[in-house]
């Protein structure tokens, strides 16, 4: 079968991916930073007008978009592939490591913004962590790379991508020190925990079944 001529762009949308969420991690250690240099200036900051309000509103606004445009290559690159026939041994190992680079790198830079407060560095370390040892695995010769995607695997990659963009989204909208800002920024750190539990129980789902000890409830396992 004649190759299509664009055959080479799932893979090429697959590597966009870490290299934008490269860019997303450095907008929010940059916003970080200017907060913290400016954070003297006596400014209302609850006022959309003030300095640091307009650099966190411009710069969360830009890493929303990226990090949607990144969303979109993770559709968009499996969905070309199969359409065009270009499915290959390259571009399945990489995506799920581009998917995890995409949700990592924002994650601990949002854990370096926040001085590594343990309420926030303990889930991030722990998503992290297993999605570390998934990764180790894939590539240890347990035939891991050829076990299934389980459902539940597959709701936590969703839950984190929404965790990132509603935490991107209140850069782009909210006023940096107001009430309402800090309720909102509370309960996405509960939803944070959440989303950690659900990886870490993911993970150990992962490796019972690599080790042919599977729970009872849990019919597939992640790749």
């Amino acid at each position: 079968m004649k190759q299509h001529p664009l055959h080479w762009l799932p893979n090429f949308l697959t590597l966009l991916r870490p290299i934008m969420s490269i860019l997303i991690a450095w907008m929010i250690v940059k916003i970080a930073v200017f907060e913290a240099a400016h954070g003297h200036i006596p400014v209302d900051e609850t006022q959309f007008g003030s300095p640091v309000t307009a650099f966190r509103h411009f710069w969360g606004g830009l890493a929303f978009v990226t990090f949607s445009l990144a969303a979109v290559t993770d559709w968009l690159d499996g969905y070309l592939a199969r359409k065009w026939h270009a499915e290959t041994r390259f571009g399945r190992l990489l995506d799920p490591i581009a998917d995890k680079i995409m949700v990592n790198l924002p994650l601990l830079a949002i854990a370096w913004a926040t001085s590594w407060a343990l309420p926030v560095l303990v889930p991030v370390c722990i998503i992290i962590c297993r999605d570390a040892l998934i990764t180790g695995l894939r590539f240890s010769g347990l035939k891991a790379s050829t076990m299934a995607v389980s459902f539940t695997a597959k709701l936590k990659t969703f839950m984190e991508m929404i965790l990132l963009a509603l935490f991107l989204a209140i850069l782009a909208l909210l006023p940096p020190t107001s009430d309402w800002t800090r309720a909102i920024l509370t309960s996405w750190m509960f939803a944070l925990w959440g989303v950690a539990f659900l990886s870490a129980w993911t993970g150990i789902v992962y490796v019972l079944r690599l080790s042919g000890s599977p729970p009872p409830d849990e019919p597939r396992a992640e790749q």
